[in-house]
């Protein structure tokens, strides 16, 4: 695996898109701390870092919410990685601009 945040973020997105409950990869403390993230947001419902043998595993519980139609909709909507390692972006956070009209981050 060669860049491990986009490998989480693809798995978040891919579990919301199926409709699953919870999604579960292998933890590192990166990784712990945007699940934290994610959950001050309220993106996720939760989420636990669990020992299987000698490796750790992230469990993270997805949030849904009703749509007008009455749909079940993954909370997390147009999940993306900006700056990866094959081209960074640098910007100030004063020239990050809001997204989503101020409901995304």
């Amino acid at each position: 695996m060669i860049d491990p945040i986009s490998d989480m973020l693809t798995r978040i997105r891919n579990a919301g898109r199926a409709g699953h409950a919870e999604v579960s990869f292998p933890s590192s403390k990166i990784k712990a701390k945007l699940a934290g993230i994610m959950l001050d947001k309220k993106m996720i419902s939760g989420f636990s870092v669990e020992e299987n043998g000698n490796k750790k595993m992230l469990n993270i519980a997805l949030k849904y919410h009703k749509n007008e139609k009455g749909e079940s909709v993954s909370q997390i909507q147009g999940l993306k990685r900006v700056s990866r390692q094959g081209q960074r972006i640098y910007v100030r956070k004063s020239d990050i601009v809001p997204v989503k009209s101020g409901y995304g981050f």
